[in-house]
């Protein structure tokens, strides 16, 4: 078993260089993969992340040759409407087991959030089930994620596509003029990260190839779908259409003489009726449709936030009549006559939601924030 050195012998926190890449992917994978009984495929699944022009952002401790904590940092933009925000996604929070209880980690993740303010990020956003651990450091559950139910007994409650709008379903392995067409159509929706065609072709591969459905109309996409299994991870287009593309390849995919209940030899169902699609609570108008009918939904968090800077964040959605400056480890806020004081976690939960933490400013907060699955790392 792996014995570690003294602190005074490690080298780090540092950035990243090419040098360290195989080592730290290795240690990722150990911990990650490998030890799950999963394929070391680490550098596939996040391949923009550990990119050679990305590993300044990639934060490490070595043990002589071995790199034994590590964390990445991917830098997107997210569009809410009017609003931009920059977002520093963490990846893999990574220490070998020899090593744990030592602080590497708490290092390598303070060094993450300076970074990312020195990249001009408004939040940092990881996933995670050891959340007491990152709420010490700052992080809180916040933002919202939905999960919306759809089936047989329910699909006819959504529009049809119109008359003149047609599906176009396309497989899994788009070609450079389906990518143009998705990144259009994502960038226009100013709904989650911005996508350029390369980085739209990674996160494709990277994300188990979703199929590709569109809705044309006058033989133009105005919408798609992407769909992995029986789950619309992502979608872009007018509320109508997206919902009218929903139904017409639900009911083009349904097989009523299917039976919903044979399973297979591992005990998995052969065919199932049930269709989700995610989507963020609001800033769309997808979820507000959604709503109206009352479809089945299931609520989480959108993962746990780090604010980084609440000035920015407010300013970028235009409400600068809310004052906030940092006294010590808190935030004091005031607007309209109102003030209060908030941790760091806590403000993750003002700004973002879901939970309401009392009446300030209750007109403006918490504010809308989505990232797509594709582009969580």
């Amino acid at each position: 078993m792996a014995t570690a050195n003294t602190e005074s012998q490690f080298d780090g926190p540092r950035p990243a260089a090419m040098a360290d890449r195989e080592s730290a992917l290795e240690s990722i994978n150990d911990v990650f993969r490998i030890s799950h009984g999963l394929p070391p495929n680490i550098h596939h699944k996040y391949q923009h992340v550990y990119a050679p022009q990305n590993l300044e952002n990639v934060m490490i401790v070595k043990d002589g040759s071995c790199v034994v904590s590590s964390t990445g940092i991917w830098v997107n933009q997210i569009h809410l409407g009017s609003a931009t925000l920059t977002v520093g996604g963490i990846n893999a929070v990574t220490t070998l087991p020899a090593y744990r209880r030592l602080g590497l980690g708490g290092k390598v993740m303070s060094m993450c959030a300076d970074r990312m303010k020195e990249l001009g990020c408004h939040i940092g956003l990881l996933g995670t089930r050891i959340t007491n651990w990152y709420r010490k450091l700052g992080w809180e559950n916040a933002g919202t994620v939905c999960f919306f139910h759809l089936n047989r007994s329910n699909i006819s409650l959504l529009p049809e596509l119109s008359t003149n709008e047609s599906v176009q379903e396309l497989g899994n392995e788009p070609d450079d003029m389906v990518l143009e067409s998705l990144v259009h159509l994502r960038n226009h929706d100013r709904l989650g990260g911005s996508r350029s065609v390369d980085l739209m072709r990674v996160l494709h591969r990277a994300n188990n190839q979703p199929h590709v459905i569109f809705a044309l109309r006058n033989r133009q996409p105005v919408a798609y779908l992407l769909i992995v299994n029986r789950l619309v991870k992502e979608w872009a287009g007018p509320g109508n259409t997206v919902a009218g593309l929903i139904r017409a390849w639900y009911e083009s995919n349904d097989d009523l003489q299917m039976s919903t209940s044979a399973r297979d030899a591992n005990n998995e169902v052969v065919f199932s009726d049930h269709l989700e699609v995610v989507s963020p609570a609001c800033g769309h108008e997808l979820p507000q449709l959604f709503q109206s009918i009352n479809l089945p939904c299931r609520r989480y968090y959108l993962g746990m936030i780090l604010v980084l800077d609440p000035r920015a964040i407010l300013d970028a959605f235009g409400h600068d009549q809310i004052k906030v400056n940092q006294q010590g480890d808190c935030y004091a806020l005031e607007s309209g006559g109102l003030t209060m004081s908030a941790t760091q976690g806590q403000l993750a939960k003002l700004l973002f939601g879901p939970e309401r933490l009392g009446k300030f400013s209750d007109n403006i907060l918490p504010l809308p924030l989505w990232q797509w699955p594709f582009e969580r790392v």
